[in-house]
């Protein structure tokens, strides 16, 4: 990366360095300068990963409970992002949903990962495909959900694709060993 590129990195983090910024921007994965969604399902993916393989969250209800933290506080961040200066400087192609928003993706990846077995990679890839899947197509009740006003259309739409992607994973590794 030459000197210049890197400086213009930094910069954009700079900006996004206020505690409600950093967070929905998904810890800065939402400023990947392609794929922000995928990208950001990434760094949930591989968060739910390191917690899972380091024992942290071994129980259903602590898992939930973590799921419910992130959509909380992803929420009020988003709301307060949204609200802010720095992302009406933004241009996106998706008004009232800014692509460096991706705290979204972080809960609804989250939410599809939820398993009581410890998940295999192949449990993991599975998952992190279907709710991709479900995210872009949009199915049904996630469309209807994108269509609420603010920050609860932005974070819905991807719990609802998290809960269809966790159906149909657990169904699937009912049939298939995953």
């Amino acid at each position: 990366m030459t000197s210049a590129k890197l400086h213009n990195a930094l910069q954009v983090m700079r900006r996004f360095s206020s505690p409600h910024a950093l967070i929905a921007s998904g810890f800065y994965s939402g400023l990947s300068p392609f794929a922000s969604g995928t990208t950001g399902s990434l760094g949930a993916l591989a968060c739910w990963f390191y917690l899972r393989s380091l024992s942290l969250m071994p129980s259903l209800t602590t898992q939930c409970i973590v799921v419910l933290i992130v959509t909380a506080i992803g929420t009020y961040s988003t709301a307060r992002f949204l609200a802010s200066d720095l992302n009406r400087s933004i241009t996106s192609r998706k008004p009232g949903d800014p692509g460096v928003v991706v705290i979204d993706e972080w809960a609804g990846m989250m939410l599809t990962l939820i398993s009581t077995d410890p998940p295999s990679l192949t449990y993991y890839a599975a998952g992190f495909f279907l709710f991709r899947l479900f995210d872009v197509l949009k199915p049904g009740p996630v469309d209807w959900l994108q269509r609420l006003p603010g920050a609860w259309g932005v974070m819905l739409d991807d719990i609802g694709a998290g809960a269809l992607a966790l159906l149909v994973l657990s169904a699937l590794s009912h049939f298939v060993p995953l």
